[in-house]
């Protein structure tokens, strides 16, 4: 039985599962759009990860509930084409259970702990070679 079931097998989804919507929630396996949450005095500091989303197309935008702030990222996944051309080549996917996210629009949104002043400053940045020095 997959790991995805309970032993009465009820369905089970992961707990990141219910912060996203359109292709994502069709995936099972490792997490496309990872978050690592960090703050300081003057604020909070969200690394996403991105590795298979289509950078021209990210989305970045935030809202307050009445308790918490919610930064929403909206992308387009790359991976898990059908097939794919390296180098003259043509690659067909053949992997039973790739543990990409499939090809197609994805949301995700991050609740965060407090709400988001009104005046708040948005940044959102692509750096494919941000590393953590």
């Amino acid at each position: 039985m997959p790991c995805d079931r309970l032993m009465e097998g009820l369905p089970f989804e992961p707990h990141w599962v219910s912060e996203f919507n359109g292709v994502m929630r069709n995936t099972f396996g490792h997490v496309t759009c990872a978050k690592s949450i960090y703050e300081d005095y003057e604020g909070c500091f969200i690394i996403i990860t991105l590795p298979f989303a289509d950078p021209e197309k990210v989305e970045v935008s935030w809202w307050n509930t009445l308790t918490h702030g919610v930064v929403r990222v909206t992308a387009v996944s790359t991976a898990c084409m059908p097939f794919i051309q390296r180098n003259e080549r043509t690659f067909k996917l053949t992997d039973p259970s790739p543990e990409h996210c499939p090809p197609g629009d994805f949301k995700k949104e991050i609740p965060l702990a407090a709400r988001i002043p009104d005046d708040a400053k948005l940044e959102a940045y692509f750096d494919k070679n941000w590393n953590s020095s």
